[in-house]
């Protein structure tokens, strides 16, 4: 929050889905905890992936993660009690990327909604793929973003949490 409120933007890298899912969590907190000074934005993250080479005189060897661009965005309308798309643990991405492309040709956002980290870091790889996918559509001016936050509802009489991804187009910045 400190770093987007000086900077307006910032980054966070990330290595598997804990790690991904974590740091969205931190961005939900952090832009509850800034409402005030977002004036009726919300934060986003702009996912990239990104390669991370090992250290030198390391063992380490080169891994792919995610940066995380957060930065706020225009209000996007409050997310559905139900998600278009459920994302899980093997959810094939490639397909959600591509249903997530088809929703946004005709709407301005697309809800995802998954419970765990890997089924929040599946929608991450799948809004990535769709980004590719909608490339032309898109242009060198836009990219996708997504808006995570968190959805409590009733499955077989218990209360369940789960987070919801609202993905919309930004402009590249």
């Amino acid at each position: 929050a400190g770093q987007v409120r000086q900077s307006g933007a910032t980054r966070v890298g990330v290595v598997g889905p804990h790690a991904s899912y974590n740091a969205l969590k931190a961005v939900i907190i952090a832009g509850k905890y800034m409402k005030e000074n977002l004036q009726g934005k919300n934060l986003a993250v702009v996912p990239v992936k990104t390669e991370i080479a090992g250290g030198e005189g390391e063992q380490l060897s080169e891994t792919v993660g995610l940066m995380l661009h957060v930065r706020p965005l225009p209000e996007v309308p409050e997310p559905p009690q139900q998600p278009e798309i459920f994302s899980a643990w093997n959810t094939n991405v490639g397909l959600m990327a591509g249903l997530m492309a088809q929703v946004l040709k005709s709407g301005d956002v697309v809800t995802v909604g998954g419970m765990g980290a890997p089924a929040i870091s599946s929608a991450l790889k799948a809004t990535i793929i769709a980004q590719g996918y909608m490339a032309e559509s898109l242009g060198n001016s836009n990219e996708l973003a997504v808006v995570p936050s968190m959805n409590e509802f009733q499955e077989n009489g218990e209360q369940r949490m789960r987070m919801l991804l609202s993905c919309t187009r930004a402009v590249r910045v």
